[in-house]
Formats: C-alpha cells, sequence, structure tokens
C-alpha cells in the first residue's frame, strides 16, 4: 500500500542520513588540525552564514534572530571548517524548534562565543554532559528526526582547534542552547567551564564567566 511505501521511504532516507553522519563523524576523529592560509576576520563569514539562514528560514514559518556583538576577529581556524560547525548546529537548531531560533556571536577578551537556541523540545538538564556523546538521543520519541551523531562531530571538531562546547536547557519543551567558545589566537585551549556564561537580562547579551 501507499503507506507502507512511504514508510518504507522514509526507513531508507534515515538509514542513509544515518550513515553520511556515521561517515561524517569518522572523519572528524581523522581529521588533523590545519591553520588558514590567510587569518579572516569571523564576522564577514558569519554574515554569509547569517544570509545563508535567513534564506532557509523564508521558506518557513518560523523566526530566525542573529546577533553579532564582536569586535574584531581575526582566526586562524579554517573557515570551511567553521562552516561545517555551525552548519550542524544550525540544521540541530531548526530541526527541534518550534518557532523561532536565536543566534549571538560575541567576543570578550581573546575569546569568541557562538550561542545558538531554540524554543524546542529542550532536554533534561543531567543530560547536558551526554549530548555530545555518539548515538546518544534524549527522546526517543524524536530519534526519527537526527542521527545521534552529528553534535558529537561537532565536539570532535570543536576541540580540534581548541574550543570547547556545552548544551544547556531547562527542561523538556524549555527549548535548548548550543554555546561553543574558540580562542581567538587559537593556541590557549578552552573548556567547558570557560564557556558557562548567562543571559544578561537588561541587554540579553551572552557574557562569559571564567572560574
Amino acid at each position: 500500500t501507499a503507506e507502507v511505501l512511504d514508510a518504507a521511504l522514509q526507513s531508507a532516507n534515515r538509514l542513509r542520513n544515518f550513515a553520511l553522519a556515521a561517515e561524517q563523524y569518522i572523519n572528524a576523529l581523522n581529521h588533523s588540525p590545519q591553520q588558514a592560509e590567510i587569518p579572516y576576520d569571523l564576522r564577514e563569514l558569519l554574515q554569509t552564514i547569517i544570509e545563508e539562514q535567513k534564506v532557509r528560514v523564508s521558506r518557513t514559518d518560523k523566526v530566525f534572530a542573529s546577533h553579532i556583538r564582536c569586535s574584531e576577529c581575526i582566526l586562524s581556524i579554517p573557515h570551511h571548517n567553521v562552516e561545517q560547525i555551525l552548519s550542524i548546529v544550525f540544521d540541530n537548531a531548526f530541526k527541534f524548534s518550534e518557532t523561532k531560533v536565536e543566534c549571538i556571536f560575541t567576543t570578550l577578551g581573546d575569546k569568541v562565543c557562538i550561542s545558538i537556541s531554540n524554543d524546542g523540545i529542550g532536554f533534561n538538564p543531567e543530560f547536558s554532559s551526554k549530548i555530545f556523546e555518539p548515538f546518544f538521543i534524549t527522546d526517543i520519541l524524536h530519534h526519527s528526526h537526527g542521527s545521534g551523531v552529528n553534535l558529537a562531530t561537532v565536539k570532535v571538531m570543536v576541540e580540534h582547534y581548541n574550543g570547547a562546547i556545552i548544551a544547556l536547557s531547562n527542561g523538556e519543551n524549555a527549548g535548548a542552547t548550543i554555546m561553543i567558545g574558540f580562542p581567538i589566537n587559537g593556541t590557549n585551549k578552552l573548556n567547558e567551564k570557560e564557556i558557562g556564561s548567562y543571559l544578561c537580562p537588561t541587554t540579553n547579551e551572552v557574557i562569559f564567566t571564567v572560574d
């Protein structure tokens, strides 16, 4: 019947997507960090990525908000690696959002922070440290929406370039935030505590707190 055929096609697509995600994860594990041939201003790359996301959202009924609060931010991480990292996180944010995705880019001293949030299904805060483990799925009801590998790939790639990444949520149906931090000079390795942050209630700006 048509229903059976449709279910089979959906299963085949999920299997294909999982295989591609698994291949991407393996490639990330085997990746050797490189330096950009010509260092670049991250703000220019972010503007390009934001415009791409705006086009994406224009085809849906969702809302996309972006805020760049960066001073000049010269990075030596190859721009295609930054694009890949952000592409995966944006895909994840939109996939599990209800109506809105918001991104904030900010710098403080020798660090740059990229925060991508949504108003979607969220997750139990107890899973914050597990969210980046390969094949970990917080909600079996939504397992068909993801591979359980993509965020693991992002974590591997971020750490290749001395960055750190954390996931935050106030619970189920409370949305989620992925925060990524990179050292601007590329040499001082960050850890998760260094990108612990809070939202300033007056400016809604991401502020770093460092232990």
